[in-house]
């Protein structure tokens, strides 16, 4: 009996020890993380566009990830624009915070300017979003039309 009990707590310590480790949030990320924006009620996926990426195989090999696309309102310009109010708060959420990010917003004329209240803006907006990881950097997009209360 004795035996028996020792020939399972050692295959259940080997069982154990072979079980693969948790992949949480530590868990290496193959591509940058989502991108969404809180404004008032209203809650935008904002589109990713060029990014660059890499990261480490389980086998210690490096990829190394570069994809290219438009200035953002290039991204958006097909996109709806959820009516905003110009006195709400603009919240950036991450599905993995960034070490740095930069958001800007889009002039008609081209170019892009540091975004600085939402009631410095009207009408159609299009914001633009630079961040930054250790295992690199995305452009996200979106747009808003940012009305007066």
């Amino acid at each position: 009996m004795k035996k028996g009990i020792i020939l399972w707590i050692i295959l259940a310590a080997f069982l154990c020890g072979c079980a693969q480790p948790s992949k949480g949030a530590d868990a290496v990320r193959k591509e940058p993380p989502t991108l969404t924006i809180s404004i008032g009620d209203e809650t935008i996926k904002a589109d990713r566009g060029s990014y660059s990426w890499s990261y480490e195989r389980d086998d210690g090999s490096g990829v190394g990830l570069q994809a290219d696309g438009p200035v953002p309102p290039v991204m958006v310009e097909d996109s709806d624009a959820p009516e905003v109010s110009s006195s709400a708060d603009l919240d950036l959420h991450f599905d993995r915070e960034p070490e740095s990010y930069e958001l800007r917003v889009w002039k008609e004329n081209g170019g892009s300017d540091p975004y600085e209240q939402l009631e410095s803006y009207k009408g159609r907006t299009i914001f633009g979003v630079i961040a930054e990881w250790e295992q690199g950097k995305a452009v996200y997009a979106f747009a808003v039309n940012v009305k007066d209360e």
